[in-house]
């Protein structure tokens, strides 16, 4: 989506923003006149992405031994519309345990609100979960609240991701020989 209004030419150079319509990256443009194509330095444009519309969670081991001492990394990715991963901004997530596990409070940013939140400008991240003595799920929920615009009508919906990671105390490595 290119936004005509925001084009601003300087020295004969157009600079605007364009918003992803269905893929985000870099690319690059070529130029033609009534079907003739003219030359043009090879200038790379920048299509961003659109605001996140979902969260992926991905456990690297969706099972781990309780004890308190096994820990797997949980995955995030905040993705737009089109399935681009959300990378042209500040996006806080905040994230929730229920279940056997912990996850390291260190991350937090804001330790004096519930969960722990952490910010990425990359749109991933990875954050470590321990287990603890107890079994069963754990279930990971991240949170992302987008900011409000300031216009009343439109709300801007909350959206969440969530996980399982099993937690069991039968789990026991085995050699076998060659």
């Amino acid at each position: 989506k290119l936004s005509h209004a925001s084009v601003q030419v300087t020295n004969g150079e157009a600079v605007t923003e364009v918003l992803a319509s269905t893929l985000a990256g870099i690319f690059m443009a070529g130029a033609e006149v009534n079907g003739k194509a003219i030359p043009t330095g090879n200038k790379p444009i920048f299509v961003i992405p659109q605001d996140p519309t979902s969260i992926v969670l991905t456990p690297t081991s969706p099972v781990m031994r309780s004890g308190g001492l096994a820990s797997t990394n949980i995955h995030a990715e905040l993705y737009d519309e089109n399935l681009n991963v959300t990378s042209d901004g500040v996006y806080q997530v905040t994230f929730n345990v229920s279940g056997p596990g912990i996850l390291d409070e260190n991350l937090d940013e804001i330790p004096n609100i519930e969960g722990i939140q952490i910010s990425t400008v990359s749109g991933t991240f990875d954050l470590p979960l321990r287990s603890t003595e107890g079994t069963g799920d754990v279930i990971i929920t991240a949170t992302y609240q987008p900011l409000s615009d300031g216009n009343a009508e439109k709300q801007n919906p909350t959206i969440t991701g969530q996980t399982t990671v099993t937690v069991r105390n039968d789990l026991a490595l085995k050699f076998i020989p060659e």
